[in-house]
């Protein structure tokens, strides 16, 4: 696993919780038609692309990360999300999308093809004859890139920079960079729209009243050092599994992270703390203009494990987004992570 790798893995949260808000699906009851090729003039129903969106990741996924956009909106962190979201997504008001109306879930996954490459399935309302029509006039995106359309796979790819989507069915979209959507695309094409995401993943998305959730498998990637550097407790970790919700003060988030022995989840642990109590001690924020964002974070080892429970101050985390520059930092990492993608 890359360094670029980690570097996205870091920001698909945030990612996710500035693209993820509410829906409102009235006036949509015609019946859709896909507009996906498969296998030359062999077309997948918008049926069957709507009803499971983890069958259009594709394989080899090593971290994914799902979040329920209508709890993130009613939460005290929608807002300033919000804003970060208008420089994420290389969707425009033009195109008759609004976030706050049309988005309603996304799904996520990051994986190991050149450098660092993302594929994501959000779901909502897409007014697919307006984005074609923005697309063609060039529209400019909040990035001030201008949006480009590409052919590939029998499909029309919009693509911004270094991010894109298509869109698949009025309700369903494929977010990424050229890489991931190219590889999303090609199953899609030849047939081989199936489920390949882990057991253990899908069955942590079925967690009770978890709103977000991310679980990583890094048993066959190695975290470079310079990660592990910044971010010691990663150093040995072989699994993560964390859900969440979106409730006061921001965000709440229980998970365990899973090392190679019982000796590296104590060292594990220690790292955690000594990484909060640095920040709550030092204020390493306040440079920024904010205080920390981690308002509590409780350990225990448990064998391999080092269980969690954390609580993140919603709007004090945003607001440090904004002051780093989360949205130039996380397209600048999609532009490193594949120098040569571009779909064709």
């Amino acid at each position: 696993m890359t360094t670029r790798a980690v570097l996205l893995a870091a920001k698909l949260l945030l990612a996710l919780a500035a693209t993820t808000t509410a829906v409102t699906l009235a006036g949509c009851s015609k019946k859709q038609e896909s507009i996906v090729i498969v296998g030359g003039d062999k077309k997948l129903s918008a049926e069957e692309i709507d009803a499971d969106p983890l069958a259009l990741l594709p394989g080899g996924v090593i971290i994914l990360a799902q979040a329920d956009a209508q709890a993130f909106l009613a939460s005290q962190t929608g807002p300033s999300a919000l804003r970060v979201a208008q420089n994420l997504v290389p969707l425009t008001p033009e195109m008759n999308f609004q976030p706050t109306r049309d988005l309603k879930t996304i799904v996520a996954g990051v994986y190991s093809m050149s450098g660092a490459d993302l594929a994501a399935i959000a779901q909502g309302t897409f007014d697919v004859p307006a984005i074609k029509r923005a697309a063609e006039r060039g529209a400019v995106t909040a990035m001030g890139q201008q949006l480009r359309k590409v052919e590939y796979a029998g499909n029309d790819l919009y693509l911004s920079g270094d991010l894109g989507f298509v869109p698949l069915t009025s309700k369903t979209m494929l977010i990424g960079n050229p890489t991931g959507l190219r590889r999303a695309l090609d199953r899609i094409r030849d047939g081989r729209v199936k489920r390949e995401v882990p057991d253990w993943m899908v069955e942590l998305m079925k967690t009770p009243n978890a709103q977000a959730m991310l679980a990583a498998d890094l048993q066959s990637q190695s975290v470079p050092a310079a990660a592990t550097a910044q971010a010691p407790f990663l150093q040995g970790l072989s699994k993560a599994r964390v859900v969440g919700n979106f409730q006061s003060p921001g965000m709440n988030f229980a998970g365990a992270l899973t090392y190679g022995d019982a000796a590296g989840a104590t060292g594990g642990e220690a790292q955690l703390k000594r990484i909060h109590s640095q920040a709550s001690l030092l204020n390493m924020f306040a440079f920024f203009g904010v205080s920390s964002p981690i308002k509590s974070l409780d350990t225990r080892v448990q064998g391999n494990d080092v269980q969690f429970v954390a609580a993140v101050d919603g709007p004090v985390l945003m607001a440090l987004m904004n002051q780093l520059g989360v949205a130039t930092m996380f397209t600048g990492a999609m532009s490193a992570a594949s120098p040569a993608s571009s779909a064709r």
